[in-house]
C-alpha cells in the first residue's frame, strides 16, 4: 500500500492545493479485498463546488466498477458512490473552511456519511467489487466531462473495513504511521516539493501550499526562524503604517512568554503628540488598549482574560470600522468598544513591533496592517496562511521569517521593511498555534420545556455590578 516517508505526524507545514483546471493525482492500480467494506477519509477545503470535480475516483473507466467521494452536481451535497448506487448529504461541505469527511460501508452495505465525525447521513448501498482498478484519481476523474476539484486536500485514507466513529474522532487530528490495521492506501499530501504523493501518486498541475495552521490537535506548524524579543530594549522600527486615520485593520501572531502583574506592549508607539493605536499585555491575563482623536480624547481600555497561558501562539486581530472597535482572538470576536470617528497617527514619525511605552517579552509573527476593515469571514479565512503580499488594502506584512540579519522585510507593496534593535533570530522551530479542544461534549442536561429549571444556591453568584455567564445549548423540538 502506498504510504509516506515523513514521519512527523504532529504537524502539517503543506497541504496540496488544486487550482480547478486539470489538477489532480493520478494513482497506480488499486487491486483492494472490499469483502468487508471500506472507509473513505479526508480532509478538504473548498474554494468552489464544480461538477463532477471528486475528491476520488477509482474505477476501470466512466461508468465501470466506480467508487466516487464527492460534491453533487456543483452543489454542497455530499455523495458516495458505488457504480450506480450512491448515499448523499445535503448542505454536508461548505466553501472556505477545512472540513474532515468520511464515508464508511460494512459489509452487508450499511453506509454512513459523517462530517468533523459525526454522522450525517445513513442508507443502504452494495459493497465494491473485489477487482482490480486501473484507473485511479484524487481531485477528478476518468471522464472527459467531469471537471475539476478547486480547493485543498490532506490526509486521504482509504481502508478496507468500516471504522467507527470514535475511530475517526480519535484519529482525524492526528497523523497516521501508515502501518495501520487495515489501512489500505494513504496520501497525506504534506511532501511539500516535487511532484509525487507517497510514493505512488502522480502529481498534476496541483500545488503545494504551506500553512501556519491545520486542524490538528496535537502540536502542529511549519518550521521557521523566530525572532524573539526578551522584555528589554528589544524591538522593530518602521515608517507609520498607517494610508489613512479612519479605518485599519492589525493582525498579528504572538507567543508571550510571561503573564504576570505588568505591562507588555508589543505593537504601537509612543513619544508623539498623542499614543499611536497600541496594544499591550496587560495585568490579569488581558489585552490593554489605547488610542486618540484628533481632539485629545482618550480611547483605551483593558480586555480581561484575553490571553490564557504563557509560551502559547494566540492570534489577535484589532478592526476600526467608523466609530467601533472589534477585538478578534483566534479568529472569533470577542468584544466590541468605541472608537474615534478619526484617530491619532503621524506620517512623519515611527511605529513600533515588540514595544510601546515598554517592551514585549516573548516571539511573534505574522503582522499584517490594512487599510480597511477586514470581516470576520475574511479574517477567518485568512488567519492561518501566509499572505501573497499583493491582497487589496494590504499596507505592511511581516512575517518575521527571514532568520538572519537586522530587517524584517515587508512583503507589501510598501516596502516598509522594520529595523530590528535588540531582538536576535533563534534557530528554526515550529510555531504552533493553539490547541483546540474536543468538538464534542460528552453529556448533558434535558430540558423538556414543560417545568424544568436548576435553581442555584444564593451563595453560588458571586457579588459585585459585573458577571459573566457561558454555556453550550441545544434546541430541541418545537
Amino acid at each position: 500500500m502506498p504510504t509516506t516517508q515523513n514521519h512527523q505526524i504532529n504537524y502539517l507545514p503543506y497541504v496540496l492545493k488544486f487550482d480547478g483546471s486539470k489538477d489532480r493525482i493520478t494513482l497506480p492500480e488499486l487491486n483492494i479485498n472490499y469483502s468487508q467494506g471500506l472507509t473513505i477519509e479526508t480532509w478538504v477545503y473548498y474554494n468552489s463546488f464544480t461538477s463532477g470535480a471528486s475528491i476520488i475516483d477509482f474505477s476501470n473507466g466512466s461508468g465501470l466498477n466506480n467508487i466516487i467521494f464527492a460534491n453533487q452536481g456543483a452543489t454542497d451535497t455530499l455523495s458516495l458512490m458505488i457504480n450506480n448506487q450512491q448515499i448523499i448529504a445535503e448542505k454536508a461541505l461548505e466553501i472556505g473552511k477545512w472540513l474532515h469527511i468520511a464515508a464508511t460501508i460494512d459489509a452487508a452495505g450499511n453506509a454512513k456519511l459523517y462530517q468533523n465525525s459525526q454522522e450525517i447521513q445513513s442508507g443502504k448501498i452494495q459493497i465494491p467489487e473485489s477487482i482490480n482498478r486501473t484507473q485511479n484519481f484524487i481531485g477528478n476523474s476518468p471522464a472527459s466531462a467531469d471537471g475539476y476539484f478547486k480547493g485543498q486536500l490532506a490526509e486521504v485514507r482509504l481502508w478496507n473495513h468500516p471504522r467507527l466513529p470514535e475511530e475517526l474522532q480519535r484519529d482525524m487530528h492526528r497523523r497516521l504511521e501508515g502501518n495501520e490495521s487495515g489501512l489500505v492506501g494513504y496520501w497525506p499530501l504534506n511532501e511539500g516539493s516535487g511532484y509525487t504523493a507517497s510514493e505512488d501518486g502522480k502529481i498534476q498541475g496541483a500545488t503545494w501550499h504551506q500553512q501556519i495552521f491545520f486542524p490538528i490537535v496535537s502540536s502542529l506548524s511549519y518550521p521557521q526562524p523566530v525572532l524573539s524579543f526578551h522584555g528589554q530594549s528589544d524591538y522593530i522600527e518602521i515608517k507609520d503604517p498607517f494610508i489613512n486615520n479612519q479605518e485599519f485593520t492589525i493582525s498579528l501572531w504572538i507567543k508571550p512568554a510571561v503573564l504576570d502583574g505588568s505591562y507588555h506592549g508589543f505593537i504601537g508607539k509612543q513619544g508623539d503628540l498623542h499614543r499611536k493605536p497600541g496594544l499591550w499585555i496587560s495585568p490579569n491575563h488581558g489585552l490593554h488598549y489605547d488610542s486618540y482623536d484628533l481632539n485629545s480624547q482618550r480611547y483605551g481600555e483593558l480586555i480581561h482574560n484575553f490571553f490564557q497561558v504563557e509560551n502559547e501562539w494566540i492570534h489577535i486581530t484589532w478592526v476600526k470600522q467608523a466609530t467601533e472597535y472589534r477585538f478578534y482572538r483566534n479568529g472569533e470576536l470577542l468584544i466590541t468598544k468605541p472608537a474615534p470617528e478619526l484617530f491619532y497617527t503621524n506620517h512623519h514619525t515611527g511605529y513600533w513591533m515588540g514595544r510601546v511605552d515598554n517592551f514585549f517579552w516573548g516571539e511573534m509573527a505574522e503582522v499584517s496592517i490594512w487599510n480597511h476593515p477586514r470581516t470576520q469571514e475574511e479574517i477567518k479565512a485568512g488567519i492561518y496562511e501566509h499572505l501573497t503580499g499583493k491582497e487589496p488594502g494590504l499596507v505592511g506584512y511581516w512575517p518575521f521569517n527571514e532568520g538572519m540579519g537586522e530587517t524584517v522585510v515587508d512583503r507589501s507593496s510598501q516596502t516598509n521593511h522594520g529595523k530590528i534593535i535588540g531582538a536576535n533570530w533563534q534557530p528554526e522551530q515550529p510555531i504552533k498555534a493553539f490547541e483546540q479542544k474536543a468538538n464534542f461534549i460528552e453529556s448533558g442536561l434535558e430540558f423538556d420545556g414543560v417545568d424544568d429549571y436548576i435553581e442555584l444556591f444564593p451563595t453560588s453568584i458571586p457579588a459585585g455590578d459585573e458577571i459573566t455567564v457561558t454555556f453550550w445549548a441545544k434546541g430541541g423540538d418545537r
